[in-house]
């Protein structure tokens, strides 16, 4: 499964056009945009959100069953809709604190 995740990431990062346009399409999103390239997190520890890992995120919920990878729109959008719920249930976290 990671072998196939990461040869399609090496394919995208050989295209620099594509991987720019994707991490862009990462960046202008209204939610993670502004935390792409950021630290983000708490006084007692945090991580960086950089689109290439946000970009493999969305590669390991395209693999099938069978750990092949095979895009579909339905598999994209749950992905993103995933990772999207991810970044809304910590800013929730966040303000509570």
């Amino acid at each position: 499964m990671r072998d196939a995740v990461g040869q399609a990431a090496a394919i995208l990062a050989s295209q620099p056009a594509e991987w720019t346009a994707v991490c862009e399409a990462i960046k202008n999103d209204e939610l993670i945009g502004p935390h792409v390239d950021q630290m983000v997190g708490t006084k007692f520890g945090g991580s960086r959100v950089e689109a290439a890992s946000l970009l493999r995120s969305l590669l390991y919920g395209m693999l099938n069953d069978a750990g092949e990878l095979e895009f579909t729109d339905e598999r994209f959008n749950s992905k993103w809709a995933d990772i999207r719920q991810g970044f809304e249930a910590h800013l929730r976290s966040l303000i509570r604190r």
